[in-house]
């Protein structure tokens, strides 16, 4: 953690196991912050659909899913620059999605990602292609694929 002290980070079924020797102030303070954490609500399950979020949202902040990939296309934009699209198709459960991704991150994904692979996907806006209408998802600058 910051400044070289020990962060620990619970899950709401998590358990800290103290040992016998742990009295006085240091007990207190800790009865203190498990009191203090309890009074957090703890957040509902939103989990919808993939289909029903792209409807409803400009933003997917993560997604799970099997990839396909369609093409790697070098493009020059308007401004004369070089760029790189990478379209690619994102299998969650019965849904397909079109993904894109622009630049120098369609090369990095592409290193990193091969036909059948189970990714990650975070931080994804959502578009819908002038061309045919669908709503598709497009990585942003703050978007990270992991293997998964």
């Amino acid at each position: 953690g910051q400044n070289e002290a020990i962060e620990v980070h619970l899950g709401k079924k998590g358990m800290i196991v103290l040992s016998p020797e742990v009295t006085g102030k240091k007990l207190e303070r800790l009865k203190a912050l498990t009191f203090a954490s309890s009074e957090f609500p703890t957040p509902k399950n939103t989990f919808k659909h993939l289909k029903q979020v792209i409807q409803e949202n400009e933003y997917v902040s993560i997604v799970k899913g099997i990839v396909k990939i369609e093409e790697l296309k070098e493009l020059e934009l308007n401004s004369g620059e070089k760029s790189f699209l990478l379209t690619m198709f994102l299998k969650v459960d019965d849904f397909t999605i079109k993904v894109k991704v622009w630049g120098m991150k369609a090369l990095e994904c592409l290193k990193t990602v091969n036909d059948g692979d189970s990714v990650s996907i975070t931080n994804l806006a959502v578009k819908e292609s002038k061309y045919t209408g669908e709503k598709e998802l497009v990585l942003t600058k703050n978007s990270i694929v992991l293997l998964i």
